[in-house]
């Protein structure tokens, strides 16, 4: 129906920072913070460094404070009080979770104009090729040619678990981006580099610092995923979910009948004569 929500641009007096500008500010102290101490050759501790992540957290709120200008004080001091209780459970998890790994790269961009390299072409099973664009938050050299990614979460866990690896499709962003990395080191003199993990990070107060560990698995299985999830897209084959879980952040929930056609859906779903299905039936298995 080439349907969208309007723009809207809405004056919060309750707010400060949108979650699209806390987040840029969570990275700009967290990339400071490990810059400094790689200076001084240290690892994270509460005990040494409490008062220099406070230190770097107060000086980038003061930068976000002059580019954007609360709508209150009142605002604003709430909201600086939760960015410092983050960058302190942040801290708190970094020093818990070291296990020598060494940061060597932050927000390491490719495809992205003006920064860092060009985009990562992907070839798949299917011959289909497509360039790979993003930011990688945080990259971790855990030994020798031995490399670990980090992505950071400002918001909440929802939807995460640590059983899940691919969530039937849905949650792919780690092995796109270990991918992407390999390929980058490669090419950067790293013959050998391997990911071999891929790390959603939740180090706010409201992701309570939570880690999920993506370890690496078998690349040419994850391929096939993407295969069958372009081959949905080519297809057109959008069905409707099965999980009314899933429309809890939907924007069409008013127009939309899912509850009425869920009998529906379940049965085309189970359909093993309905091949246009197929692809889509096959991603219940990468769980």
């Amino acid at each position: 129906l080439n349907v969208s929500p309007p723009d809207e641009l809405v004056y919060d007096p309750e707010t400060w920072l949108n979650p699209l500008d806390k987040g840029t500010l969570y990275h700009a102290v967290f990339e400071r913070f490990y810059k400094a101490l790689s200076e001084m050759k240290e690892k994270p501790s509460r005990e040494r460094h409490n008062s220099l992540i406070l230190k770097i957290a107060e000086s980038a709120i003061n930068e976000f404070k002059t580019k954007i200008p609360p709508p209150n004080e009142i605002v604003f001091d709430i909201e600086k009080r939760e960015i410092i209780e983050s960058c302190l459970i942040f801290l708190a998890g970094e020093e818990e979770n070291a296990d020598g790994a060494i940061p060597v790269e932050f927000e390491l961009g490719f495809g992205i104009k003006d920064k860092g390299y060009p985009s990562v072409e992907i070839t798949l099973p299917s011959k289909r090729k497509f360039l790979l664009s993003g930011i990688i938050d945080r990259i971790d050299k855990l030994g020798e040619n031995i490399y670990r990614i980090i992505d950071y979460k400002s918001g909440g866990t929802y939807g995460y678990s640590d059983r899940d690896y691919f969530k039937q499709g849905r949650q792919i962003q780690h092995a796109l981006y270990a991918y992407a990395c390999e390929m980058l080191l490669r090419k950067n003199n790293l013959q050998n580099a391997t990911v071999m993990e891929g790390v959603y990070l939740f180090p706010t107060k409201k992701g309570e610092g939570r880690r999920f560990v993506r370890v690496r698995g078998d690349i040419s299985r994850f391929f096939e995923l993407l295969d069958d999830l372009f081959t949905i897209i080519e297809e057109g084959t959008f069905a409707a979910t099965e999980d009314p879980g899933e429309c809890k952040w939907c924007d069409y929930q008013v127009v939309c009948r899912i509850e009425r056609l869920q009998r529906v859906i379940a049965g085309k779903r189970s359909n093993p004569d309905a091949k246009a299905l197929s692809a889509l039936r096959r991603l219940a298995g990468y769980e």
